[in-house]
């Protein structure tokens, strides 16, 4: 069996990937809660089974929003991992 290996920060992008990209640009809409970020919250929130899906820019803003709702407090400790190898 032949063994895959996913690059870190690596994009890879075929004719479909291509067609979206054209569209955002063809739209002038390159960022944020445009056409493809409200189909994705939408699949994601039908794959779930969830009410709400929020996209973020980044992991860490991610991370922000989950310390937020989770209800830490200042002082409080939040583990997360490291991709570091």
């Amino acid at each position: 069996m032949p063994e895959y290996h996913i690059h870190f920060n690596t994009a890879c992008f075929g004719w479909q990937e291509l067609a979206c990209i054209a569209d955002a640009i063809g739209n002038r809409h390159i960022s944020g809660d445009g056409a493809f970020t409200e189909k994705c919250q939408e699949l994601l929130k039908k794959e779930l089974g969830i009410s709400r899906a929020l996209l973020t820019t980044a992991c860490s803003h991610a991370l922000k929003l989950a310390t937020l709702v989770s209800g830490l407090q200042a002082g409080g400790k939040a583990i997360v991992p490291c991709l570091l190898q």
